[in-house]
């Protein structure tokens, strides 16, 4: 984790703080980037929360996790995401933080919808489609397909 991705100093540059700072802030890079992932999994957690807040009765969960991605506002959220994901696989403890907030957002799921595992784990899977379709810029043809 440490030797990839950006230099603390463009990471510093782009936040327009020293590095030292960064480094006040923040012990290492893998610090940097846990407290990315808890700011996307926090970032996804309200744009359900709000999605599910503003659904109408008769609307199906699916469209209403398609509106939850129209909500997250800022378009490297998902990138971000991803980017935790991939770092998961080489690294336990990285894994250890996605899997948890994975699984409150899974819970989050469970909580607003009132789903089962089973229907709960069908929207996780929607929803990191919708999350896909969206990195990759896919047609708005192609993205509702996926719900």
């Amino acid at each position: 984790m440490a030797s990839t991705g950006a230099t603390t100093a463009a990471i510093a540059a782009r936040a327009q703080i020293s590095q030292p700072y960064l480094f006040a802030l923040f012990r290492d890079k893998k610090a940097l980037f846990l407290a990315t992932q808890d700011r996307v999994h926090n970032d996804i957690r309200a744009a359900l929360t709000e999605a599910w807040r503003t659904a109408t009765p008769d609307e199906s969960p699916a469209i209403t996790l398609e509106r939850c991605h129209t909500l997250l506002t800022n378009p490297d959220t998902l990138r971000c995401q991803l980017q935790g994901y991939a770092a998961a696989a080489a690294d336990p403890h990285i894994r250890e933080h996605m899997r948890r907030g994975s699984a409150q957002i899974f819970d989050l799921i469970q909580h607003l919808t009132g789903a089962d595992e089973a229907s709960a784990a069908g929207l996780i899977a929607k929803s990191l489609l919708l999350s896909l379709a969206a990195v990759l810029e896919l047609p708005a043809s192609s993205q509702a397909s996926c719900a």
